[in-house]
């Protein structure tokens, strides 16, 4: 679910177009601005996952303790998608000519 939602949220943050001069390198801006923000999120996110997991573990009769590790391990996991996923769009992007878009307008 997760994944959907990055890739969504990439698509429609990078739309492939690049029919303005220049684009590629406000693309590149736009590229770590939003990976600064799923980072942002990710360290956000930890602690609430993490407490919320262990205050729901805590009401089972066998109880398990919650690892810190689980939590970061899933959170680069999931840097690793946004930041795969907007890879891909800039391939898209980096591969249109720039002659031909201008030839388009």
């Amino acid at each position: 679910m997760r994944c959907l939602t990055v890739i969504g949220s990439v698509v429609k943050y990078f739309p492939v177009k690049s029919n303005v001069p220049g684009c590629r390198s406000t693309f590149w801006k736009s590229l770590v601005q939003f990976l600064r923000l799923v980072l942002v999120a990710i360290i956000f996110s930890l602690p609430v996952s993490y407490m919320t997991a262990e205050n729901w573990l805590n009401e089972f009769a066998y109880r398990i303790d919650p690892r810190l590790w689980y939590f970061v391990a899933a959170g680069i996991v999931a840097f690793g998608i946004a930041w795969f996923t907007v890879a891909l769009q800039t391939v898209k992007a980096a591969r249109i000519n720039p002659t031909q878009c201008l030839k388009e307008e």
